[in-house]
């Protein structure tokens, strides 16, 4: 797991992602109330691609206080 900051409107997140594989990238996103290991078990495995699965703020592991 990697933790990466961003500021948004003088908001600070702190964004919780995995990567895998290789090749071309492809960012999955989830739904609500879902989370990036939802994401992971659908789509892990599969393809040609260097996947990123992320946490979207105040789901999974990524923080959503401010």
């Amino acid at each position: 797991m990697a933790r990466k900051e961003i500021e948004v409107d003088d908001r600070r997140f702190a964004l919780s992602y995995e990567k895998e594989g290789s090749g071309p990238q492809m960012l999955l996103l989830h739904g609500w109330g879902a989370n990036k290991e939802i994401m992971r078990q659908a789509f892990g495995g599969r393809g040609k691609f260097e996947k990123i699965y992320l946490d979207l703020p105040g789901f999974g592991r990524s923080e959503n206080s401010h």
